[in-house]
């Protein structure tokens, strides 16, 4: 954006300096030379517009696009988050399962010792 701002105000320099140099030079005579520098001034306008529009146009593509990448690679990125916390919670559950039937073998193997304990103090 910063090249086109020079490039547009360059032109409206040279411009200047161009209107001022015929007014100095020229042989015409006063209304000829206002026409013609009005005209050179008005072509000067309508193409300083045009490189305008077309600059903002650029922009606006420009910003579009980049918007568009970043929600995608959002997108992409809450997918595999999702992904990861799915992943995470069943390994959590695997284990809190894996835990509760270590817990229960425990008890069971505790209940069974204390069974054959009380078994062999009464009969002896």
């Amino acid at each position: 954006m910063k090249d086109q701002t020079k490039l547009i105000a360059a032109l409206l320099v040279g411009a200047a300096a161009g209107a001022a140099i015929s007014l100095l030079i020229t042989s015409d005579k006063g209304t000829e030379l206002r026409g013609e520098v009005s005209d050179y001034l008005v072509d000067l306008y309508e193409k300083s517009r045009d490189k305008a529009q077309r600059a903002a146009e650029d922009a606006r593509r420009y910003s579009n696009n980049v918007v568009e990448q970043a929600r995608s690679q959002y997108d992409n990125i809450a997918g595999n988050v999702s992904d990861y916390k799915d992943q995470v919670r069943s390994v959590i559950n695997d284990y809190t399962d894996q835990g509760h039937e270590a817990i229960a073998a425990a008890k069971a193997k505790v209940k069974a010792t204390a069974s054959e304990l009380n078994g062999s103090i009464q009969n002896s």
